[in-house]
Protein backbone atom coordinates (compact mmCIF):
# COMPACT_ATOMS: atom_id res chain seq x y z
CA UNK A 1 0.00 0.00 0.00
CA UNK A 2 1.11 3.13 -0.45
CA UNK A 3 -0.49 6.04 1.32
CA UNK A 4 2.72 9.43 0.40
CA UNK A 5 -0.42 10.09 -1.79
CA UNK A 6 -2.70 11.58 0.69
CA UNK A 7 -3.55 15.04 -0.17
CA UNK A 8 -2.54 17.74 2.32
CA UNK A 9 -6.10 18.78 4.23
CA UNK A 10 -6.64 23.15 3.90
CA UNK A 11 -7.58 25.32 6.76
CA UNK A 12 -11.47 25.55 6.85
CA UNK A 13 -10.94 29.46 5.53
CA UNK A 14 -8.86 28.63 2.43
CA UNK A 15 -11.62 26.30 1.47
CA UNK A 16 -14.54 28.79 2.06
CA UNK A 17 -12.46 31.16 0.31
CA UNK A 18 -12.25 29.12 -2.73
CA UNK A 19 -15.37 28.43 -2.95
CA UNK A 20 -16.92 32.35 -2.59
CA UNK A 21 -14.49 33.15 -5.19
CA UNK A 22 -15.56 31.30 -7.36
CA UNK A 23 -19.14 31.91 -6.87
CA UNK A 24 -18.12 35.69 -7.43
CA UNK A 25 -16.51 35.14 -10.49
CA UNK A 26 -19.64 32.78 -11.77
CA UNK A 27 -22.04 35.65 -10.95
CA UNK A 28 -19.82 37.67 -12.68
CA UNK A 29 -20.07 36.04 -16.19
CA UNK A 30 -23.81 35.84 -15.76
CA UNK A 31 -23.68 39.55 -15.15
CA UNK A 32 -21.75 39.94 -18.17
CA UNK A 33 -24.41 38.45 -20.25
CA UNK A 34 -26.57 41.37 -19.98
CA UNK A 35 -28.83 42.67 -22.82
CA UNK A 36 -31.50 45.25 -23.43
CA UNK A 37 -34.17 42.68 -23.20
CA UNK A 38 -32.89 40.56 -20.30
CA UNK A 39 -34.95 40.83 -17.18
CA UNK A 40 -33.16 42.19 -14.83
CA UNK A 41 -35.40 40.43 -11.50
CA UNK A 42 -35.10 37.01 -13.50
CA UNK A 43 -31.29 37.97 -13.98
CA UNK A 44 -30.56 38.38 -10.11
CA UNK A 45 -32.70 35.43 -8.86
CA UNK A 46 -30.12 33.36 -11.40
CA UNK A 47 -27.15 35.08 -10.24
CA UNK A 48 -28.36 34.04 -6.52
CA UNK A 49 -28.90 30.60 -7.43
CA UNK A 50 -26.22 29.90 -9.43
CA UNK A 51 -23.69 31.94 -6.65
CA UNK A 52 -25.63 28.91 -3.92
CA UNK A 53 -24.72 26.17 -6.37
CA UNK A 54 -21.03 26.76 -6.63
CA UNK A 55 -20.32 27.35 -3.51
CA UNK A 56 -22.33 24.12 -2.61
CA UNK A 57 -20.65 22.20 -5.22
CA UNK A 58 -16.85 23.21 -4.38
CA UNK A 59 -16.94 22.62 -1.20
CA UNK A 60 -18.94 19.83 -1.14
CA UNK A 61 -16.32 18.08 -3.90
CA UNK A 62 -13.49 19.17 -1.54
CA UNK A 63 -14.94 17.26 1.15
CA UNK A 64 -15.24 14.41 -1.01
CA UNK A 65 -12.07 14.31 -2.05
CA UNK A 66 -10.71 14.21 1.65
CA UNK A 67 -13.29 11.59 2.48
CA UNK A 68 -12.29 9.06 -0.60
CA UNK A 69 -8.57 9.66 -0.04
CA UNK A 70 -8.70 8.00 2.89
CA UNK A 71 -8.94 4.27 3.63
CA UNK A 72 -11.84 3.33 6.18
CA UNK A 73 -9.64 1.35 8.39
CA UNK A 74 -11.14 -1.90 7.76
CA UNK A 75 -10.02 -4.91 5.83
CA UNK A 76 -6.45 -3.30 5.74
CA UNK A 77 -3.17 -5.94 5.29
CA UNK A 78 -2.51 -6.93 9.24
CA UNK A 79 0.99 -4.45 8.98
CA UNK A 80 -0.86 -1.29 8.32
CA UNK A 81 -3.51 -2.13 10.44
CA UNK A 82 -1.32 -3.23 13.70
CA UNK A 83 0.65 -0.16 12.75
CA UNK A 84 -2.15 2.14 12.17
CA UNK A 85 -3.72 1.15 15.64
CA UNK A 86 -0.24 1.60 17.31
CA UNK A 87 0.63 5.51 15.64
CA UNK A 88 -3.18 6.92 15.73
CA UNK A 89 -6.31 6.68 17.49
CA UNK A 90 -8.27 4.85 14.78
CA UNK A 91 -11.74 5.49 16.80
CA UNK A 92 -11.24 9.30 16.57
CA UNK A 93 -9.80 8.99 12.94
CA UNK A 94 -13.20 7.41 11.53
CA UNK A 95 -15.69 9.28 13.78
CA UNK A 96 -13.87 12.60 11.84
CA UNK A 97 -14.25 11.53 8.53
CA UNK A 98 -17.60 10.34 9.32
CA UNK A 99 -18.42 14.13 10.49
CA UNK A 100 -17.24 15.36 6.84
CA UNK A 101 -19.26 12.98 5.65
CA UNK A 102 -22.30 14.11 7.75
CA UNK A 103 -20.95 18.04 6.53
CA UNK A 104 -21.96 16.69 3.06
CA UNK A 105 -25.30 16.03 3.85
CA UNK A 106 -26.27 19.76 5.60
CA UNK A 107 -24.12 21.10 2.68
CA UNK A 108 -27.11 19.74 0.39
CA UNK A 109 -29.97 20.63 2.72
CA UNK A 110 -28.55 24.36 3.31
CA UNK A 111 -28.42 24.73 -0.45
CA UNK A 112 -32.01 23.13 -1.51
CA UNK A 113 -33.71 25.34 1.38
CA UNK A 114 -31.57 28.59 0.27
CA UNK A 115 -32.10 28.14 -3.82
CA UNK A 116 -36.05 27.50 -2.58
CA UNK A 117 -36.07 31.01 -0.59
CA UNK A 118 -34.60 32.42 -3.55
CA UNK A 119 -36.89 31.66 -5.95
CA UNK A 120 -40.03 32.72 -3.52
CA UNK A 121 -38.47 36.39 -3.63
CA UNK A 122 -40.39 39.03 -5.69
CA UNK A 123 -37.67 41.35 -3.87
CA UNK A 124 -34.53 41.51 -5.66
CA UNK A 125 -33.06 42.87 -1.50
CA UNK A 126 -34.82 39.35 -0.53
CA UNK A 127 -33.22 37.08 -2.47
CA UNK A 128 -29.59 38.59 -1.69
CA UNK A 129 -30.62 38.25 1.92
CA UNK A 130 -31.11 34.78 1.37
CA UNK A 131 -27.64 34.24 -0.46
CA UNK A 132 -25.63 35.96 2.41
CA UNK A 133 -27.61 34.24 5.45
CA UNK A 134 -26.34 30.68 3.20
CA UNK A 135 -23.19 31.86 3.75
CA UNK A 136 -23.14 33.04 7.06
CA UNK A 137 -24.59 29.14 7.56
CA UNK A 138 -22.13 27.38 5.76
CA UNK A 139 -19.21 29.41 7.34
CA UNK A 140 -20.26 28.29 10.58
CA UNK A 141 -21.04 24.82 9.57
CA UNK A 142 -17.16 24.96 8.53
CA UNK A 143 -15.73 26.73 11.53
CA UNK A 144 -17.24 23.97 13.42
CA UNK A 145 -14.81 21.78 11.09
CA UNK A 146 -11.60 23.36 12.02
CA UNK A 147 -10.54 20.51 15.29
CA UNK A 148 -12.09 17.88 12.95
CA UNK A 149 -10.09 19.12 9.75
CA UNK A 150 -6.68 19.18 12.47
CA UNK A 151 -7.52 15.48 13.29
CA UNK A 152 -7.27 14.31 9.62
CA UNK A 153 -4.18 16.63 8.78
CA UNK A 154 -2.18 14.97 11.80
CA UNK A 155 -3.35 11.35 10.76
CA UNK A 156 -2.19 12.20 7.48
CA UNK A 157 1.42 13.06 8.72
CA UNK A 158 1.34 9.91 9.99
CA UNK A 159 0.16 7.59 7.53
CA UNK A 160 2.41 9.01 4.76
CA UNK A 161 5.60 8.27 6.75
CA UNK A 162 4.62 4.52 6.59
CA UNK A 163 6.35 2.40 3.98
CA UNK A 164 5.04 1.39 1.02
CA UNK A 165 5.13 -2.13 0.66
CA UNK A 166 3.58 -4.40 -2.24
CA UNK A 167 1.74 -6.99 -1.05
CA UNK A 168 1.84 -9.31 -3.89
CA UNK A 169 5.78 -9.52 -3.51
CA UNK A 170 7.48 -11.66 -1.38
CA UNK A 171 9.28 -9.27 1.39
CA UNK A 172 12.51 -10.04 2.86
CA UNK A 173 13.25 -8.06 5.64
CA UNK A 174 16.90 -6.85 6.56
CA UNK A 175 17.47 -6.95 10.90
CA UNK A 176 20.30 -5.93 12.57
CA UNK A 177 21.37 -3.43 15.11
CA UNK A 178 22.52 0.36 13.81
CA UNK A 179 25.58 1.01 11.60
CA UNK A 180 26.19 -3.11 10.79
CA UNK A 181 25.75 -2.85 7.31
CA UNK A 182 21.85 -2.96 6.63
CA UNK A 183 21.93 -0.31 4.10
CA UNK A 184 25.32 -0.92 2.84
CA UNK A 185 23.57 -4.89 1.67
CA UNK A 186 20.10 -2.95 0.32
CA UNK A 187 22.46 -1.08 -1.85
CA UNK A 188 24.29 -3.71 -3.15
CA UNK A 189 21.46 -6.30 -3.32
CA UNK A 190 19.15 -3.81 -4.71
CA UNK A 191 18.67 -1.29 -7.05
CA UNK A 192 17.20 1.26 -3.58
CA UNK A 193 19.98 3.99 -2.66
CA UNK A 194 19.53 4.26 0.98
CA UNK A 195 21.27 7.05 2.66
CA UNK A 196 24.65 5.63 4.13
CA UNK A 197 26.51 7.23 6.50
CA UNK A 198 29.34 5.60 9.29
CA UNK A 199 27.40 6.60 12.45
CA UNK A 200 24.45 4.78 14.12
CA UNK A 201 20.71 5.62 13.60
CA UNK A 202 21.04 7.13 9.43
CA UNK A 203 18.06 4.41 8.95
CA UNK A 204 15.34 7.13 10.03
CA UNK A 205 12.69 5.14 7.76
CA UNK A 206 11.92 1.77 6.65
CA UNK A 207 14.15 1.92 3.25
CA UNK A 208 12.18 -0.24 0.25
CA UNK A 209 14.29 -1.95 -2.84
CA UNK A 210 13.64 -4.44 -5.37
CA UNK A 211 15.56 -6.95 -7.14
CA UNK A 212 14.93 -9.54 -9.80
CA UNK A 213 16.10 -13.58 -9.81
CA UNK A 214 14.49 -15.67 -12.58
CA UNK A 215 11.22 -14.73 -13.04
CA UNK A 216 10.95 -13.76 -9.78
CA UNK A 217 10.75 -10.47 -7.92
CA UNK A 218 11.65 -9.97 -4.19
CA UNK A 219 10.68 -7.29 -1.93
CA UNK A 220 13.73 -5.97 0.35
CA UNK A 221 13.06 -4.01 3.54
CA UNK A 222 16.13 -2.50 5.79
CA UNK A 223 14.68 -2.30 9.99
CA UNK A 224 16.39 -1.05 12.16
CA UNK A 225 17.06 -3.58 15.34
CA UNK A 226 16.74 -2.67 18.54
CA UNK A 227 16.39 -4.70 22.15
CA UNK A 228 13.82 -2.72 23.80
CA UNK A 229 10.33 -3.84 24.56
CA UNK A 230 7.93 -2.33 22.05
CA UNK A 231 6.18 0.46 24.30
CA UNK A 232 9.76 1.77 24.77
CA UNK A 233 10.37 1.58 21.09
CA UNK A 234 10.34 5.08 19.17
CA UNK A 235 7.64 5.26 15.98
CA UNK A 236 10.78 3.39 13.26
CA UNK A 237 11.53 0.65 15.60
CA UNK A 238 7.97 0.00 16.21
CA UNK A 239 7.71 0.14 12.40
CA UNK A 240 10.89 -2.62 12.09
CA UNK A 241 9.26 -4.65 14.53
CA UNK A 242 5.56 -4.82 13.01
CA UNK A 243 7.17 -5.41 9.31
CA UNK A 244 9.30 -8.31 11.03
CA UNK A 245 6.31 -9.60 12.54
CA UNK A 246 3.06 -9.58 9.95
CA UNK A 247 5.00 -8.54 6.43
CA UNK A 248 8.61 -10.45 6.28
CA UNK A 249 7.95 -13.97 4.58
CA UNK A 250 11.84 -14.12 5.33
CA UNK A 251 14.72 -12.45 7.44
CA UNK A 252 17.72 -11.76 7.36
CA UNK A 253 19.83 -10.96 9.85
CA UNK A 254 23.65 -8.78 9.84
CA UNK A 255 26.24 -8.96 11.99
CA UNK A 256 28.97 -7.48 12.23
CA UNK A 257 31.96 -8.91 13.17
CA UNK A 258 33.84 -5.41 13.97
CA UNK A 259 31.75 -5.40 17.19
CA UNK A 260 30.10 -2.11 16.69
CA UNK A 261 28.03 -3.64 18.54
CA UNK A 262 29.25 -6.68 20.93
CA UNK A 263 28.51 -10.21 19.30
CA UNK A 264 26.88 -11.22 22.67
CA UNK A 265 24.69 -7.80 22.02
CA UNK A 266 23.76 -9.39 18.15
CA UNK A 267 23.32 -12.82 19.41
CA UNK A 268 20.39 -11.51 22.27
CA UNK A 269 18.94 -9.92 18.72
CA UNK A 270 19.20 -13.08 16.39
CA UNK A 271 17.45 -14.63 18.90
CA UNK A 272 14.75 -12.16 19.75
CA UNK A 273 14.07 -12.10 15.80
CA UNK A 274 13.83 -15.88 15.70
CA UNK A 275 10.27 -15.51 17.74
CA UNK A 276 8.83 -14.21 14.91
CA UNK A 277 8.97 -17.74 13.52
CA UNK A 278 9.90 -16.79 10.09
CA UNK A 279 12.26 -18.16 8.04
CA UNK A 280 15.89 -16.67 9.19
CA UNK A 281 19.19 -16.44 7.37
CA UNK A 282 22.63 -15.11 8.85
CA UNK A 283 25.07 -12.77 6.78
CA UNK A 284 28.03 -11.42 7.93
CA UNK A 285 28.99 -8.28 6.86
CA UNK A 286 32.39 -6.23 7.02
CA UNK A 287 34.57 -9.51 6.42
CA UNK A 288 37.14 -7.48 4.65
CA UNK A 289 38.15 -5.82 7.73
CA UNK A 290 38.03 -8.73 9.94
CA UNK A 291 40.48 -11.85 10.33
CA UNK A 292 39.88 -15.09 8.51
CA UNK A 293 39.78 -16.70 12.08
CA UNK A 294 36.88 -14.43 13.09
CA UNK A 295 34.67 -14.65 9.88
CA UNK A 296 35.16 -18.57 10.13
CA UNK A 297 33.84 -18.70 14.15
CA UNK A 298 30.60 -17.05 12.67
CA UNK A 299 30.00 -19.62 9.51
CA UNK A 300 30.95 -22.28 12.10
CA UNK A 301 28.13 -21.27 15.12
CA UNK A 302 25.36 -19.54 13.16
CA UNK A 303 25.94 -20.50 9.52
CA UNK A 304 26.77 -17.12 8.47
CA UNK A 305 27.15 -15.89 4.78
CA UNK A 306 29.45 -13.23 3.95
CA UNK A 307 29.28 -13.45 -0.14
CA UNK A 308 26.33 -11.85 -1.99
CA UNK A 309 25.91 -14.41 -4.84
CA UNK A 310 25.45 -16.97 -1.67
CA UNK A 311 22.65 -15.14 0.25
CA UNK A 312 21.04 -14.30 -2.78
CA UNK A 313 20.53 -18.41 -3.31
CA UNK A 314 20.10 -19.16 -0.02
CA UNK A 315 16.97 -16.62 0.19
CA UNK A 316 15.62 -18.87 -3.28
CA UNK A 317 15.82 -21.79 -2.05
CA UNK A 318 14.14 -21.27 1.73
CA UNK A 319 11.37 -19.44 -0.23
CA UNK A 320 11.53 -22.25 -2.51
CA UNK A 321 10.84 -23.96 0.25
Amino acid sequence: MNFQSLPYVEQVQVLLDKAFSRARKRAGQLSGSVTKKTDKVLLKKKICHEKITMVRNVLVRDLQKIIAAYPDFTGLPEFYEQLAKTRLDIDVVKRSLGRIQGVVGQLQVLGDKAQRQVREQHDLKAASKAVDAYYGRVSSLFKRLEKTFATIEHARKVLVTFPALKEELCTIALAGFPNVGKSTLLSRITTSKPKIANYAFTTKTLNVGYYEQGYERFQVVDTPGTLARFERMNAIEQQAYLCLKYAAHLIVVIIDPTETYSLEEQERLLEQVRKHDKPVIIYASKTDVVDKKTTKALREKHGAITSLRHLKRAIKEQLDD
